[in-house]
């Protein structure tokens, strides 16, 4: 019956991108939730997200030149 004390907790999380973000910034430097919070600025927090956002879109594009590039090695 844990498990259904805990269902709001993740509804809460899905609903929040705030808190959301909170918790994979902690996983991404393998801090906790409490040790983010003690020793990040709310600002720093949001230039991580920058930093994950970018990344992201750059790992994205890697991925499609290359899927591209073999494409066209394939066609040659």
């Amino acid at each position: 019956m844990r498990w259904k004390i805990l269902t709001p907790l993740k509804a809460t999380i899905e609903g929040d991108n705030y808190l959301f973000l909170q918790f994979f910034i902690a996983e991404k430097l393998g801090m906790t939730l409490a040790q983010l919070r003690a020793s990040m600025s709310p600002e720093e927090l949001q230039a991580w997200s920058a930093y994950c956002s970018v990344k992201s879109d750059r790992e994205q594009k890697e991925i499609e030149r290359s899927r591209q590039q073999a494409q066209y090695r394939r066609v040659r």
